[in-house]
């Protein structure tokens, strides 16, 4: 996530963009940011907590067992 952190002065507004490794995706926002926009802006008014939740990618694997006679 960035920015990282740090201190900023009342009435800033921070960007903070979720960027997913490989194999994960963003899916959301929790603490002083809700939803799933992304990149978002955060008001800092307050001493704040943001954190991104990121899901690892899934892929479903179909098989099928085929019997061959002798």
């Amino acid at each position: 996530m960035s920015p990282a952190g740090g201190t900023y002065l009342s009435g800033t507004t921070v960007t903070l963009t979720a960027t997913a490794a490989a194999g994960w995706h963003f899916n959301r926002w929790e603490g002083a940011l809700v939803g799933s926009t992304n990149p978002a802006t955060l008001l800092m008014d307050a001493n704040k907590a943001v954190t991104a939740v990121f899901v690892q990618d899934q892929y479903a694997l179909g098989l099928t067992v085929a019997a061959k006679a002798a």
